[in-house]
């Protein structure tokens, strides 16, 4: 059994909601509770168990993932003690000595980008959330739920007080500039943080207004998943897709529940998608534009076009 396999078995037979007890929080009927990693008065802290694999997320703080993290945010303990204790706490035989050290590096990539999230959300300056407010009508829960902040430098002396410059290099956070110094990749630009399972998988930076440059980076390397991936519901074939992160968070506002980003996955993720009956006056008129000019090279645009029945506008 390989060493993710092992992952998987472990955190298969650990009920999360039972775990987060024993830890001594008191979930309402909602699986909602107080947050044990930030004060608050008002539960943000959500334990989501109804899909392929239980995790928890905290809408105040940010706070996320799978029961290892869960362990080791709570013990304070490292990656192969948390796992270890889950693993003795499921009666699942163990040797630490044979982890592979690539899991838990990638793990450490992980925790890089969910502190660069935090770190960006905090830094959301009143300029950029007026943009947000204004410019595309976000609400403050919105800003908050999707933990949407903004690069305006500073990340390099952040990190490092916890990770090594060469990991937030490879995480993709930080880029060298032609003078040696390592800057923030995304800097001066409104950061969506892509959130799966809880967990921070990559970061999205779209210029502000008229900037100059590219309007959206992403961070270096293959993007493995949508924006908003955890809109999927188990057994739920009915999938909305926009053109952008900003649209997608508008059609959110409008109650449009299972929506993502699709525009960095190949079609064929999305064979089985249909986009349902339900055809709104909310659908952004671009929407029908975008699917227009694509449905010649991709089959699914075609397809999605098709079923909307919205008219290609200029």
């Amino acid at each position: 059994m390989s060493n993710r396999d092992l992952i998987n078995v472990i955190k298969r037979e650990i009920d999360l909601a039972d775990l987060t007890r024993e830890h001594g929080i008191l979930l309402n009927g909602e699986n909602k509770a107080l947050c044990p990693f930030h004060e608050e008065q008002q539960p943000s802290f959500h334990l989501h168990t109804d899909g392929e694999e239980q995790y928890f997320y905290c809408f105040g703080c940010g706070a996320g993932g799978d029961a290892i993290q869960f362990v080791k945010l709570m013990q304070r303990l490292s990656f192969k003690e948390s796992l270890s204790f889950l693993a003795k706490r499921a009666g699942i035989p163990m040797d630490e000595s044979k982890l592979d050290a690539a899991v838990e590096h990638d793990r450490c990539l992980s925790d890089v980008l969910a502190a660069t999230a935090g770190f960006y959300q905090s830094c959301l300056t009143s300029d950029a959330r007026q943009y947000l407010h204004d410019g595309r009508g976000f609400s403050d829960d919105i800003i908050r739920d999707f933990q949407i902040g903004f690069a305006r430098g500073g990340l390099r002396e952040h990190l490092a007080q916890h990770y090594p410059e060469d990991l937030c290099l490879e995480a993709g956070v930080l880029k060298k500039h032609d003078n040696g110094m390592a800057r923030d990749f995304l800097y001066n630009r409104i950061v969506f943080p892509h959130l799966f399972r809880g967990r921070v998988v990559n970061l999205t930076g779209r210029a502000m207004g008229n900037a100059s440059g590219p309007k959206y980076l992403h961070l270096p390397g293959k993007q493995r998943h949508l924006f908003n991936e955890d809109a999927i519901v188990k057994g739920k074939k009915e999938v909305f897709l926009t053109e952008g992160i900003p649209d997608c968070l508008s059609m959110v506002l409008l109650d449009f529940t299972r929506i993502m980003f699709q525009s960095l996955l190949p079609a064929t993720r999305f064979t089985w998608c249909s986009m349902p009956t339900r055809r709104a006056a909310g659908v952004p008129e671009k929407l029908g534009n975008f699917l227009a000019t694509r449905r010649g090279s991709c089959p699914l645009a075609q397809e999605l076009y098709e079923d909307l029945r919205l008219p290609a506008t200029n």
